[in-house]
């Protein structure tokens, strides 16, 4: 709390800075162009002085401006840009982990009840893809998959969410835990997701676990260790 308050009044200071900057240079850049005007002051310096110290006093406020604009105009662009695999988002910006629980369930359905494994594959991290029973698990999972257009629903199965931070160096590695619940068919489910969706090596960003199942199957404890994907229909 004491960090963003100093933080905020850093902000404040800055900003005042380089109104008063602004304001100078403008009056400056005005005086020295009009004085420059005056047939009377022909030849002087005084005026090519004003305007030149006008131009440097309103250089940092503008080049701010113009930096901070640049980069909200990128990041707008960026934000609306279509991408063809959910996960390539997460490595291009911050995306919340709602929107990236809820895009990553619809795909990852879509793309089982075409029977994509290319695409569900791209959705997991490459560790999880990568390990050892993750082909027989993703045959089990297509295979018991309720068929049917799949809806993701806006309510979550459980309230909050778990997270962990990892930090290697200064770097926040991101993970999340998110229960959703979608329909197929006319029928209710629920969806298990764990997540990494930032993360200092690329290949690590994605599903590390996804898992579907219905309310009698939700309501079992059962133990996913070491798992990747499931579908789990009691």
């Amino acid at each position: 709390m004491a960090f963003i308050s100093l933080f905020l009044a850093f902000l404040v200071i800055a900003l005042l800075i380089l109104g008063f900057l602004f304001f100078v240079g403008l009056i400056l850049l005005i005086i020295g162009i009009i004085r420059k005007r005056d047939p009377k002051n022909k030849g002087k310096v005084s005026p090519v002085v004003c305007i030149i110290l006008g131009i440097l006093f309103l250089l940092p406020p503008i080049g701010s401006g113009l930096f901070v604009g640049g980069a909200l105009i990128k990041d707008y662009v960026i934000s609306h840009r279509d991408y063809e695999i959910v996960t390539d988002e997460w490595r291009a910006h911050t995306v919340s982990y709602e929107k990236a629980a809820r895009d990553v369930t619809g795909q990852l359905l879509d793309a089982a009840q075409s029977g994509d494994r290319e695409l569900i594959g791209k959705l997991f991290a490459k560790s999880a893809r990568e390990s050892r029973h993750y082909e027989s698990e993703l045959d089990r999972f297509l295979k018991a998959l309720p068929k049917g257009e799949a809806k993701v629903s806006s309510e979550y199965a459980a309230k909050g969410v778990a997270y962990e931070n990892r930090y290697k160096d200064t770097y926040e590695n991101r993970y999340y835990n998110e229960s959703l619940k979608v329909e197929i068919d006319g029928e209710e489910y629920f969806v298990y997701v764990y997540l990494c969706n930032r993360n200092d090596d690329p290949d690590e960003v994605g599903l590390i676990f996804f898992c579907l199942q219905n309310e009698k199957g939700y309501k079992q404890r059962i133990d996913f260790s070491g798992r990747n994907i499931a579908c789990i229909i009691k």
